[in-house]
């Protein structure tokens, strides 16, 4: 297995491979289907019960077992209720003829423990020149741990940053046990889908008011010192630990050096500019725990719905507090 790609997983991507540059490229997009069917996620999964060594059946748990090859996923109860490969593409065809955008990248790790799909939902600019790229995520488990989750995100292109805070109480990330009422939760999200609009749209307002709000070298410095410090401790005046050094220091280096994106005129000396080195740090540099993942699944993953999001969605609150 190389970089958790196994032999019995595939992936697909429009432009770019999309995982260490493995998986089937295209230079168009296809339809939600086919995209599917060259991915290789046209299987599903049944639970089968559990035997232990006497023959005896073991009550209540059940193996989540691939179709196509007979292999065990996970290990699970009896409450759980698989959220079918079918059932993400299809979902992601409603929400994508809505957005009028179709699939970037989709496919499955780990032998199919994780699946995912991708659709971008189309292109804004805050600031003249400096283009972000919307897009929707839905990622799937079958290893019995893994919840359905589903995100919208902003991509910075020139630096390639993630954005994936929200606003006013809305949320852009959901999280979906595994459980007989999971199809009832999706309709829930599907209306939530329907308020995404709105929710970009105070997002913009507020990408705004940050370009327009000034900040001198000082106050950039000592919001990444705020930053960093853990908000339990926030102005108390608290010696600074190693760790917290390390990361002003490196979002320091990241905003007053020459990181990409941060020359483009309006970026620098504005909040905008504090919000995107916090957004460079939290996807480039910020240490994250793999695991048993591969450290490039586990950023990935950081980036967009774990502990890097939520670095960063603190670091647009600190900004849009002040």
């Amino acid at each position: 297995m190389a970089h958790l790609i196994g032999e019995k997983d595939n992936m697909l991507s429009i432009g770019v491979k999309p995982w260490h540059g493995l998986g089937i490229v295209l230079d168009d997009y296809v339809e939600t289907k086919e995209a599917q069917k060259l991915a290789g996620l046209g299987w599903c999964v049944t639970k089968e019960p559990i035997f232990n060594r006497g023959g005896q059946e073991i009550p209540e748990y059940y193996g989540v077992t691939r179709s196509d090859t007979g292999d065990t996923l996970g290990i699970v109860k009896g409450q759980y209720e698989p959220y079918q490969n079918d059932e993400m593409f299809e979902f992601m065809d409603n929400v994508m003829q809505a957005a009028g955008t179709k699939i970037e990248t989709c496919g499955s790790l780990r032998n199919g423990r994780t699946v995912w799909a991708l659709a971008k939902a189309g292109t804004k600019e805050y600031l003249s020149g400096d283009p972000v790229e919307e897009f929707f995520l839905f990622k799937n488990g079958f290893d019995g741990f893994t919840n359905i989750e589903l995100c919208f995100t902003d991509v910075r292109v020139v630096c390639n940053n993630t954005l994936t805070m929200a606003l006013k109480g809305a949320s852009n990330l959901w999280k979906i046990r595994h459980t007989q009422n999971h199809k009832d939760r999706m309709q829930e999200v599907s209306l939530a889908l329907a308020a995404q609009a709105k929710n970009s749209a105070a997002l913009k307002d507020a990408m705004i008011h940050l370009l327009n709000k000034a900040m001198t070298d000082a106050q950039i410095h000592d919001y990444f010192v705020n930053l960093a410090t853990p908000p339990a401790n926030r102005g108390k005046g608290l010696e600074l630990k190693t760790i917290q050094k390390n990361v002003i220091e490196t979002m320091d280096g990241i905003y007053f050096g020459e990181a990409l994106g941060m020359s483009l005129p309006g970026v620098r000396g504005t909040a905008y500019g504090a919000l995107q080195t916090a957004t460079a740090f939290a996807d480039h540099f910020r240490t994250v725990r793999a695991g048993s993942r591969d450290k490039i699944e586990a950023r990935f993953e950081s980036n967009f719905m774990g502990s890097s999001a939520e670095f960063k969605a603190d670091a647009f609150n600190l900004l849009m507090a002040a």
